[in-house]
């Protein structure tokens, strides 16, 4: 079982090398994972894609 303490959540997407889709995927940072001294970023796939991306250039990153 991970540990999660003040853990950040944040949805994540990375393009597709050969296609035009773009995977959906969720990226946890610190998860403390017992037998491991550092906390670690674990990344969790959905086993979802989208193919049209729209980026709202007004909001700011």
């Amino acid at each position: 079982m991970k540990q999660l303490s003040k853990t950040k959540v944040t949805v994540r997407l990375r393009k597709a090398e050969d296609r035009n889709e773009w995977y959906i995927y969720l990226e946890s940072y610190p998860v403390f994972v017992p037998g491991k001294t550092k906390p670690q970023r674990i990344r969790e796939y959905l086993n979802r894609s989208i193919t049209t991306v729209t980026w709202d250039k007004k909001r700011t990153a």
